[in-house]
């Protein structure tokens, strides 16, 4: 079974299903249960948005699991991603996942890679500010447009910390400038010496 482009107003409920393939591509999901279902091939949840908890716990899958590209938001408090006790026979891809929850995989058994480069796991973001559009949120640009004062990555005026985090931007921001002015005192001696 192949969904693309599809938006769901309730949250697809495959629990005990059995499945040749499954993929879900581009698609918009106030959530997903998958508890015990059986994918016989593939299972792919590729360049979604999730806005609530993808609850992939006892899932067995006969080849690979993947859940490229997706950016998940669960409920505040709740995890994103449950695959606690899940068996994918080859691997599971997740690379570039935005996942703002907990990734839970006790238990699981993965036979091949565990593939989670670019992935953004169990932090979230801060909130956009302004009227967009706005560039995808990418954590080790946003702290590098913080600390470097005189540059402008375009993360920063997109996205306002809150919390804790609006104090480790402050924290950020001030050591930029620190190190500008000590960048800038030190490039003033060295023309003067010569």
């Amino acid at each position: 079974m192949r969904l693309q482009r599809c938006s769901f107003d309730a949250v697809p409920r495959l629990e005990g299903g059995q499945f040749e393939a499954l993929e879900l591509d581009e698609c918009r999901l106030p959530g997903l249960r998958a508890h015990s279902a059986r994918v016989t091939q593939e299972f792919k949840v590729t360049r979604c948005t999730v806005n609530g908890t993808l609850d992939l716990r006892s899932l067995g899958v006969g080849t690979h699991l993947s859940l490229e590209r997706t950016t998940v938001r669960p409920a505040p408090g709740e995890a994103g991603v449950t695959a606690q006790s899940v068996a994918v026979d080859e691997s599971l891809w997740a690379t570039d996942l935005d996942c703002a929850g907990a990734f839970h995989l006790n238990n699981a058994r993965v036979r091949d890679p565990l593939v989670l480069i670019g992935s953004l796991l169990g932090t979230w973001p801060p909130a956009p500010v302004g009227g967009g559009p706005y560039p995808r949120f990418q954590p080790v640009i946003y702290t590098l447009d913080l600390l470097l004062p005189l540059v402008d990555l375009s993360q920063e005026r997109a996205y306002g910390p809150s919390g804790a985090m609006q104090w480790v931007a402050i924290v950020l921001v001030g050591s930029g400038w620190l190190l500008a002015t000590t960048v800038a005192a030190g490039a003033g001696r060295i023309l003067r010496r010569t």
